[in-house]
């Protein structure tokens, strides 16, 4: 066989009328126990393909098919593949509007290629998160960050708009999506599908307790200025059972559970949000409804956590 930088030389050979295959290398196929049978990782990186052992059960290596899910779930679906895997995904028989939902999703991650044929329509995830440089990630945030100020400042001068601020919100989304990818990665280092479980679930839980902390600086906020409100107590209550759920859901994570709790989330935020800004609203009865909807906010993510971790690894 012959030899060349430090490897061998091997011809490309057919299998069957359309399949090429090369052979592995005895030695390194010996090394590593290898099996007919056993998965391995394929990474294209440019002109070259790396070859990898599977290590356990890697939730994140096989494609996954849906079917019967709306444009809505989709766009949250591809949130959940893209940080949580797995890299493949094929929607079977798409609802109208899946694919335009998809491609425009795909549009504030990097690495995402959206596709449709005969089958369905086609997600994948070509970021490779064992090489992502996390201080390159930084930076790139540490960059949106500096620009989304001085975007700020030009719409208060009048010299932005909605269209200025949209593009540099997809240029943080993007780079917010890549450290997330990045973070449960390495949180989750030859996984298994317990591991990614209590993984995500702890995660799930900082946000969580995140929640928690901003009630408590609402209320810390109401003592110290001495705001009484009956209308927002009231509607506190209904909060608080939703907190709750929400709680249970992070613990327990259901799929249904999680519709129904983004569903109850979204509306909640939206009404506290219209409140805070409502000029019938006191000043400062409208910074703490400003901070209960970060909070809310807060469980919307915890939430979406729980969704995944239900939705990829079957814990419903």
């Amino acid at each position: 066989m012959a030899r060349t930088l430090g490897g061998e030389v091997r011809r490309v050979q057919r299998l069957g009328s359309s399949s090429l295959v090369v052979t592995l290398p005895k030695s390194w196929v010996k090394a590593l126990n290898l099996k007919p049978g056993d998965p391995v990782y394929v990474v294209v990186e440019g002109r070259s393909v790396r070859v990898m052992p599977v290590e356990g059960e890697h939730v994140g290596s096989a494609a996954l098919r849906l079917q019967g899910v709306s444009a809505e779930e989709a766009r949250r679906f591809l949130w959940c593949a893209y940080v949580i895997g797995p890299e493949e995904v094929l929607v079977e028989s798409p609802s109208e509007g899946v694919y335009e939902a998809l491609r425009e999703a795909a549009l504030n991650l990097v690495g995402v290629e959206v596709s449709k044929d005969e089958d369905g329509v086609r997600i994948s995830v070509l970021v490779d998160p064992s090489r992502l440089d996390p201080k390159s990630s930084i930076r790139a945030i540490a960059g949106d960050l500096e620009e989304i100020v001085k975007g700020l400042m030009r719409v208060l001068r009048g010299e932005a708009g909605l269209e200025d601020v949209a593009t540099l919100k997809r240029s943080l989304s993007r780079s917010l999506a890549l450290v997330e990818r990045g973070l449960l990665a390495s949180l989750s280092l030859q996984p298994s599908r317990e591991s990614m479980i209590l993984v995500n679930t702890l995660v799930a839980a900082n946000f969580l307790g995140l929640a928690a902390s901003t009630f408590a600086e609402a209320a810390e906020r109401a003592a110290e200025r001495g705001v009484k409100n009956d209308e927002i107590a009231g509607e506190l209550e209904s909060l608080a059972r939703i907190a709750m759920e929400a709680a249970l859901n992070v613990a327990q994570p259901s799929l249904k559970r999680s519709r129904d709790l983004l569903e109850a989330l979204g509306k909640a935020r939206s009404s506290v949000f219209e409140k805070a800004f409502s000029s019938d609203t006191p000043k400062e009865a409208s910074l703490i409804l400003a901070i209960i909807g970060e909070a809310l906010k807060h469980l919307q993510v915890a939430t979406t956590i729980s969704y995944c971790t239900a939705r990829i690894l079957g814990n419903t």
